[in-house]
C-alpha cells in the first residue's frame, strides 16, 4: 500500500461550513498537497458508503463535488486557492484510506477528475451570425 508523504507543505482538515449534503457529514477527509514533489493525495478515514465514480472541480466557486451513485455531495468548504493548481495538473485524484492508529494508508484508490469552468465554455461558443 501507499506511504505517508513527508515535508508535506499544505494539509487541510475539512470540516462542513454550510447546510448542503457534504462528505464530512459521513467521514474525516484531509487533503495533503507537496509542492516540490507536485503530489496529490486525499486521504479518508474509512471507506465511502456509496461508491464514488468521479469528482468535479468547479472553478466558479472552488468547491470539489464528490460525484455518487444517485447523488451528488460537496467538500463543505471551497478549496483554498493554493490548492487549486494542484488538481488542475491531473486527469485523476488519488485517495488513501487511512489506519486511524497507525496513520498508514490500507487502501489506495484513483478517481477520474473534471474540471468545470462555465466562464471558459462560454467564451468557446461561437457568436450567433
Amino acid at each position: 500500500m501507499g506511504a505517508l508523504w513527508y515535508h508535506f507543505v499544505m494539509f487541510d482538515v475539512f470540516k462542513k461550513s454550510n447546510s448542503r449534503a457534504s462528505v464530512t457529514d459521513e467521514l474525516l477527509i484531509d487533503i495533503y498537497a507537496n509542492k516540490k514533489m507536485r503530489g496529490l493525495a486525499i486521504l479518508i478515514d474509512k471507506p465511502f458508503k456509496k461508491k464514488l465514480r468521479r469528482l468535479e472541480l468547479d472553478l466558479n466557486d472552488n468547491h470539489l463535488i464528490f460525484i455518487f451513485d444517485g447523488e451528488k455531495k460537496d467538500l463543505g468548504t471551497p478549496l483554498k486557492e493554493e490548492l487549486v493548481p494542484f488538481f488542475l495538473e491531473r486527469e485523476q485524484v488519488k485517495f488513501n484510506i487511512m489506519d486511524m492508529q497507525t496513520l498508514k494508508a490500507k487502501e489506495s484508490f484513483m478517481i477520474p477528475l473534471s474540471v468545470i469552468n462555465d466562464e471558459e465554455s462560454d467564451e468557446d461558443v461561437p457568436p450567433d451570425a
